[in-house]
């Protein structure tokens, strides 16, 4: 077996694992349904709110509302005591979206993955290198929120 069949077998597994995990997800919560007696849990509605959940369009809005403040920010010179206080607010608002993107970020959501990057690996740093005049950081973040939306738009 060659090296390229070898790699594109273990794709295929790795993405047949991600599959099962969101099954085995939307099984999970239909039993929680059931057992706090919530007739409103169905296994359907568990499936396609996952689907739903997997458009990343409400995380994309938020790194987006948070990048227009960031730029406000920016542009207003503001002070580092400003900065520390919006940076300490973005990350606690940010938290739980990276761990989202973290668990769900793969190679068949390639907008996820981009917003990962976005605000796992450039948010933070541009929060700190681009206070004053844009930066790499901020232009890699850019690079990765453009793409997620029009991966997003491209979809919809």
């Amino acid at each position: 077996m060659r090296v390229s069949d070898k790699r594109n077998q273990k794709s295929q597994l790795g993405a047949a694992a991600h599959r099962c995990v969101a099954g085995l997800r939307a099984v999970l919560i239909l039993i929680a349904g059931v057992m706090f007696h919530s007739s409103s849990v169905s296994l359907a509605g568990s499936l396609s709110s996952t689907e739903v959940k997997h458009d990343g369009k409400a995380e994309l809005n938020k790194l987006q509302e948070v990048y227009r403040k960031f730029l406000a920010l920016q542009k207003l010179q503001a002070s580092d005591a400003e900065w520390e206080q919006f940076k300490k607010q973005v990350q606690d608002e940010m938290k739980p979206v990276v761990k989202y993107l973290s668990e769900t970020a793969y190679s068949e959501y390639p907008h996820l993955q981009h917003m990962l990057w976005a605000s796992r690996d450039w948010l933070p740093k541009m929060l700190d290198s681009a206070r004053t005049t844009p930066s790499q950081d901020q232009v890699k973040f850019i690079k990765n929120l453009k793409r997620a939306e029009q991966l997003i738009n491209k979809g919809s």
